[in-house]
C-alpha cells in the first residue's frame, strides 16, 4: 500500500521515482544516493534493521514495546550500504520505513491518513484501517512462536512455545501496517 501511494504521488506529477531520499530527509545516511524508486523495490542497499543485533536484544527483551520509525530505520541505514544504490536486490525492513517517513514528510500526512484517503476509501474497505496500537480486535486467532527460544535459554530437547498474538507489531514496517476486521 505505500508502494500504491507512492505510485499515485508520481501519476500526479507531485514526485518522480528518480527522486532522492535526500530531498526530505537529508540526515538520512546515503540518502544523497538512494531514491524512492529504490526504496519501494528494495534496491537501495540499506540493511534489514531486522537482522541487527541491537535491533535483536530490544526486539527479544521485550516484544510488547512500541517502536518508532526513527528507531527502526536507523538500526539499518547506519550499517553500511551492503551493495551501492540500484545495482542488486536485497529485502530490508529499512526500505519501506524511510519510505513512509518520505511520503509523509512529502504529503504532510500521515501515512495512515494517505492510505485511508487513496487506498481504504475509493475502495469502500470499511474493516480494514491501521488501529495505531497493537490491540487486535476480537474475536481473534491466536499466533505461537518459538523465536525467542535461544534468547530465553530454553534449552534444546525441552518444549518450548510462547502466545505471540499481542506481541507489538510496531516493530514490523512502521507507518502503515494493517488490520482487518
Amino acid at each position: 500500500m505505500v508502494a500504491t501511494v507512492l505510485l499515485q504521488l508520481v501519476d500526479e506529477g507531485t514526485v518522480a521515482l528518480d527522486d532522492k531520499l535526500s530531498e526530505w530527509m537529508p540526515d538520512v545516511p546515503n540518502a544523497d544516493k538512494v531514491t524512492l524508486e529504490q526504496l519501494s523495490q528494495m534496491t537501495s542497499g540499506y540493511a534489514d534493521y531486522v537482522q541487527d543485533p541491537t535491533f535483536l536484544e530490544g526486539f527479544n527483551r521485550n516484544p510488547f514495546r512500541q517502536w518508532t520509525p526513527e528507531e527502526l530505520y536507523t538500526f539499518g541505514a547506519s550499517q553500511p550500504l551492503l551493495f551501492e544504490p540500484g545495482t542488486n536486490w536485497g529485502y530490508a525492513h529499512t526500505n519501506y520505513v524511510l519510505l513512509a517517513l518520505a511520503l509523509e514528510k512529502i504529503t504532510g500526512q500521515s501515512m495512515i491518513d494517505l492510505i485511508q484517503e487513496r487506498i481504504f476509501d475509493p475502495l469502500g474497505l470499511e474493516q480494514t484501517a491501521d488501529p495505531g496500537t497493537p490491540e487486535i480486535l476480537q474475536p481473534v486467532l491466536h499466533a505461537f512462536d518459538s523465536e525467542r527460544r535461544e534468547y530465553l535459554q530454553v534449552a534444546e530437547g525441552l518444549p518450548y512455545i510462547e502466545d505471540s498474538t499481542y506481541w507489538n507489531p510496531s516493530w514490523s514496517l512502521g507507518p502503515g501496517s494493517i488490520q482487518n476486521r
